[in-house]
């Protein structure tokens, strides 16, 4: 009884540590503290991640592009950022508790989570794809039949893949790996034909090799594709209505897609490693569509 009471305090503790931190809203509290707390991830690549002791990647700088755009509004040259370090775990409850104002990460936006944050609007557009040998001539997933592919287990790619070989009447033999790394050495060991999961993963795990030309990632996505966001304090829709703003506008300018490019597109990752991935039509499309008032 003594160990429930005392969990039960530390709960309700800090239930109104939150409460406390939501009552003064993020703008209030910037200009209040004349600080922005923006998270990061320490190994995130490309999104975000630590290189010679500093925050970036692709989510940080689009982060700093928005802040920038948004200084005026939040208290002009004289507005701090603070960089806090965050876990994929931890982001949720430290947006809710106003220790982070902005979460620059890889944050998939879905159903659930926007009931624990607010969402941007999306900063990528993530799918499902596989790798294969170049020599192979494997570019969509028809082309698969018959032959055998590696996914990880318990991930939401083998599901996809199973339910699409069946549905399909495919016949692919689907080898598990254990880990990512396994998965990716299974397929680089010639013993499958191609390896199946994020294609941001696949591109990093590519650009690892000494001859990334001598693979190829498929143009089909296996899935819907899916919006990665920044996240923010939840029930705050007026600051996530500023930071929508100014994000129009940094994509308006043509920036978001030099950030993009930089990322993605050029050898911007530690030992020189370039991604090639260039911006999906799926994201593309999604800023072509999104309102000019959030």
């Amino acid at each position: 009884m003594k160990r429930l009471a005392k969990a039960l305090l530390l709960t309700f503790a800090a239930f109104l540590t939150s409460v406390s931190a939501r009552a003064e809203d993020t703008l209030e509290r910037i200009r209040r503290t004349g600080t922005i707390n923006i998270g990061y991830r320490e190994n995130e690549l490309p999104f975000s991640f630590i290189h010679d002791n500093k925050a970036t990647g692709y989510a940080t700088d689009v982060c700093l592009a928005v802040v920038e755009r948004m200084r005026p509004l939040l208290g002009g040259d004289d507005v701090r950022i603070d960089f806090r370090l965050v876990t994929a775990a931890a982001r949720f409850v430290m947006v809710g508790a106003g220790r982070v104002d902005l979460d620059c990460g890889a944050t998939v936006m879905t159903p659930q989570r926007r009931k624990l944050a607010e969402f941007s609007y999306p900063i990528f557009i993530g799918s499902t794809r596989f790798v294969a040998r170049r020599q192979d001539g494997l570019t969509k997933l028809d082309d698969l039949a018959g032959r055998s592919v590696v996914s990880t287990t318990g991930t939401n790619h083998f599901d996809l893949l199973s339910t699409l070989n069946r549905q399909r009447q495919l016949n692919i033999s689907i080898v598990l790996g254990r880990t990512l790394n396994e998965s990716f050495e299974l397929f680089r060991s010639g013993r499958v034909s191609a390896y199946v999961t994020d294609d941001v993963i696949l591109s990093l795990l590519v650009s690892s090799m000494p001859d990334p030309d001598a693979y190829v990632i498929s143009g089909d996505s296996l899935n819907t594709p899916v919006p990665y966001s920044v996240i923010m304090a939840p029930g705050d829709l007026s600051f996530k209505a500023m930071f929508n703003r100014a994000f129009l506008d940094l994509a308006a300018s043509g920036e978001l897609e030099r950030i993009y490019d930089r990322w993605f597109m050029r050898p911007a990752l530690p030992n020189g490693r370039n991604l090639r991935l260039p911006m999906s039509s799926a994201l593309r499309t999604a800023l072509a569509a999104l309102p000019q008032e959030p």
